[in-house]
């Protein structure tokens, strides 16, 4: 009988320390789960900020390209307006 009543002890023990172990298990898996999803947000605004700063970059250099074309065609447009003076063609002087 005593041992009957020592081993229902016995499991009661180990039922509760099975349910403490549990909960353990499960706050320590939604903590790891927390961490897991602040680690992809910081991921994903790295990514976000790195594909906005390539997009100015990108803007920047487009600019500078239409910049450098539309010097060009002043240049040109500047170099036809000199040569007309020079030959007097288009009835510039």
């Amino acid at each position: 009988m005593r041992q009957a009543l020592v081993l229902a002890d016995g499991d009661a023990v180990s039922a509760i320390a099975q349910s403490l172990i549990r909960a353990q298990v499960g706050a320590i898996g939604a903590e790891a789960d927390r961490f897991g999803n602040e680690v992809n947000r910081a991921v994903d605004e790295r990514k976000l900020a790195a594909a906005g700063m390539e997009a100015a970059e990108g803007e920047t250099f487009g600019v500078g390209i239409a910049e450098a074309g539309i010097q060009r065609k002043c240049d040109r447009a500047g170099d036809a307006r000199r040569m007309n003076r020079v030959t007097g063609r288009f009835g510039s002087a």
